[in-house]
């Protein structure tokens, strides 16, 4: 092993560290307003009022150095500075947050440039760290979970409280609540009902060659129609059927509200969960089957008990693709009274408070993000026969 590769640990982990130092450094960490609406001055984290902000700078970059620095046997060490990075990047922020808007009810403290370039900076450490373990999947897994909880921690001890985005929710957390509710059920109900139609239909297809093209021409046909514009084209039928029949008008559908985003969730999500499930289906190996076949197995033996458990992991990729694409297009949902995060996206667009779109956001990012994380491993799971 070379020298280099003895130092440090790797090219991304070193990058993220560097980066890591410079966010500390040169970037202004955190924006302070006197209110909600007036511009108001960036700082930078060594320029928060007393020591604290130094203290917290100066900590950040010994754990930048020491990255850099430790051997490359030193493996656990690295992994343990990159959850102290996560902890400071997060900390320092909150308790600069606090300082600056301390007994000021009005004032705003916001995320700055600085924290943005630190958080990517330990995104690039923890990828780093986790590649480290590649062979140990407990571990890696442990890592994860660590990082979520020191933010998690920190939320519920309440160091983020001083954050304007913190305050926007403490003053809308019924609105935030219900239309986070909603959100999930909106994007989870209408991808569960894709599977529940799309995987049947790919064993229909599996079996009948000649209604593939027009089935998946329809399928495709949903697909190619923008969100916005699939919306409005739904309203004017479900706005004519609900005012023409009592019964449609007394399940609740309208051309406007629930109705026509879920439907437009559904038809985005077909497409996705139909051509996985039937492409893992279409790609189980003739050997195997013929194997099958060879024991005695019939044709649906073979098709129950091979080919099924054979795709099965490729069929959840497809519900995984479905949801991660359902949880961002059920933003649009806002926009024609169907509720969810995008209701407080567009309420801060509309009043200009980047920090009630923050709200409206985060959340959605990180359940995005957890939903895929949690789908992936459970396919990597299923493909290897091993534990998440």
């Amino acid at each position: 092993m070379s020298e280099n590769k003895k130092l440090g640990y790797g090219k991304v982990g070193n990058l993220g560290a560097a980066l890591y130092a410079v966010s500390a450094l040169f970037f202004p960490y955190i924006q302070y307003r006197p209110n909600r609406v007036l511009t108001g001055e960036a700082y930078r984290l060594w320029q928060i009022d007393g020591m604290q902000g130094i203290i917290y700078c100066a900590i950040m970059l010994v754990i930048s150095l020491l990255l850099f620095v430790l051997p490359h046997k030193r493996r656990f060490m690295r992994a343990l500075l990159t959850l102290a990075a996560v902890f400071m990047t997060l900390f320092s922020l909150g308790q600069s947050a606090a300082s600056l808007t301390s007994g000021d009810s009005i004032a705003r403290a916001s995320m700055g440039a600085g924290f943005w370039l630190s958080l990517a900076s330990v995104f690039l450490m923890l990828s780093a760290a986790r590649l480290e373990y590649v062979h140990d999947r407990l571990f890696q897994n442990a890592l994860t979970l660590f990082s979520l909880s020191i933010f998690f921690v920190l939320l519920f001890l309440g160091v983020f409280d001083g954050l304007s985005v913190m305050r926007e929710y403490l003053n809308r957390k019924e609105t935030f609540l219900s239309q986070a509710s909603a959100h999930l059920i909106l994007a989870s109900t209408s991808v569960g009902a894709a599977t529940l139609l799309g995987v049947p239909l790919a064993f229909a297809l599996f079996s009948r060659k000649r209604l593939e093209r027009a089935v998946f021409f329809l399928v495709n046909l949903g697909q190619t129609i923008p969100t916005l514009s699939l919306l409005g084209l739904l309203m004017v039928p479900l706005g004519y059927l609900s005012s023409k029949y009592q019964i449609i008008k007394s399940l609740g559908i309208s051309g406007v509200g629930f109705w026509p985003a879920w439907i437009a969730l559904f038809i985005y999500a077909l497409f996705p969960i139909l051509h996985n499930a039937l492409a893992g289906l279409q790609m189980v190996d003739p050997a195997v089957t013929q194997a099958a076949f060879s024991v005695g197995m019939t044709k649906n033996q073979v098709f129950y008990k091979v080919q099924i458990p054979l795709a099965i992991p490729l069929m959840i990729s497809g519900v995984r693709t479905a949801l991660t694409q359902a949880m961002g297009n059920a933003v649009l949902a806002a926009l024609i009274g169907g509720g969810g995060l995008g209701s407080l996206i567009f309420l801060g667009l509309a009043q200009s408070a980047p920090d009630l779109i923050l709200l409206g956001t985060l959340p959605l990012v990180l359940l995005t993000f957890l939903t895929d994380a949690l789908l992936g491993r459970v396919v990597v799971a299923l493909d290897k026969g091993g534990s998440l």
